[in-house]
C-alpha cells in the first residue's frame, strides 16, 4: 500500500472490535449504539457521519485519521464534555478517538513527513505528553532524509518526557526546597566520595602488603642461594614439596 497507509498497526481492527463489542455492526451495516436523541438533529447527523467515515477504507491512512480527528475536535466543542466522552466510548473507544485528535492537533501540517512512519511512532510523536522540542527535532531530521527506527523514536521521546517531567518538578520547588535538595545531594556526593576514598585506601594497603611480601620472598630466596649449594637446594625444594602434598 501507500507509505502513509498505517492500518498494519491494527488501530482499525481495534476500533472495529470495540464497535462490534458495543453491538454497533450487524449484517455489514452501521447500527446505532448511542442515544443520538440527546443531541440536536444537526449534531447527531455529523456525529453519525464521523463514525461511518472512520470505518471507511480510506480512513485507514494517517491523513484519514487526521481528518477524523479534526471533525472530532469540532464536534467536541459543540457538545458537553460528558456527552462527548459517552459518545466516543460508545462508538469508538476513548483511546482511539483521542489518538485521532492528537494526530490532527499536533501533526496536521507534517503528514507528508511522518506518513511513512510506523503507526506506533506516529502516535508517540502526536501524543500530548510528547514535548514539542523533541517532536520538532525528529520531524526536522525526517525532513532531512534521516531514517529513524521506531525503537530510537520511542527512546528519544521517553527520555524527553522524563527530562520535561523533571524540569516541571524543578520549577515547582520553592527556594527552601531547592536548598534542602542541594544540601542532600552534596551529602550524598560526599558520602559516595568517602566510600570511594576508603575503597582506594584499602586497595593501596593491599597492594603495598603484596609488594612487601614479594620483596620478603625474594630476600629469602637470595639468602638460600647464598647459603646452600645446588644439591642442597634441590633437596630442600623436595622436602618442601613433600610437606605441601
Amino acid at each position: 500500500g501507500r507509505a502513509s497507509n498505517v492500518d498494519q498497526a491494527g488501530w482499525l481492527d481495534q476500533f472495529e472490535d470495540t464497535h462490534n463489542a458495543n453491538g454497533s455492526q450487524a449484517n455489514g451495516s452501521l447500527q446505532i449504539t448511542f442515544d443520538y436523541s440527546s443531541m440536536s438533529e444537526e449534531i447527531a447527523r455529523e456525529a453519525q457521519s464521523i463514525v461511518a467515515d472512520a470505518r471507511a477504507l480510506h480512513r485507514r491512512t494517517v491523513e484519514g485519521q487526521a481528518e477524523i480527528g479534526r471533525r472530532l475536535i469540532a464536534i467536541r466543542d459543540r457538545l458537553d464534555h460528558g456527552q462527548f466522552l459517552k459518545w466516543v466510548e460508545a462508538e469508538f473507544s476513548k483511546s482511539t478517538a483521542y489518538r485521532f485528535i492528537s494526530v490532527a492537533s499536533t501533526l496536521a501540517d507534517e503528514l507528508p513527513t511522518v506518513g511513512s512512519l510506523p503507526p506506533t511512532a506516529i502516535y508517540e510523536l502526536a501524543a500530548p505528553t510528547t514535548p514539542e522540542p523533541i517532536r520538532q527535532e525528529i520531524i526536522t531530521r525526517l525532513k532531512s532524509g534521516e531514517m529513524i527506527p521506531l525503537k530510537q523514536i520511542k527512546t528519544e521521546v521517553r527520555e524527553a518526557r522524563e527530562a520535561d517531567r523533571k524540569a516541571k518538578a524543578e520549577a515547582k520547588l520553592t527556594p527552601e526546597e531547592k536548598k534542602k535538595r542541594s544540601d542532600r545531594e552534596k551529602r550524598t556526593r560526599r558520602s559516595a566520595e568517602q566510600r570511594a576514598a576508603e575503597y582506594e585506601k584499602v586497595q593501596q594497603e593491599r597492594l603495598a602488603k603484596d609488594q612487601e611480601d614479594a620483596r620478603a620472598a625474594v630476600e629469602a630466596i637470595e639468602m638460600l642461594v647464598e647459603r646452600f649449594n645446588d644439591e642442597e637446594l634441590r633437596h630442600l625444594v623436595g622436602l618442601l614439596n613433600s610437606r605441601a602434598h
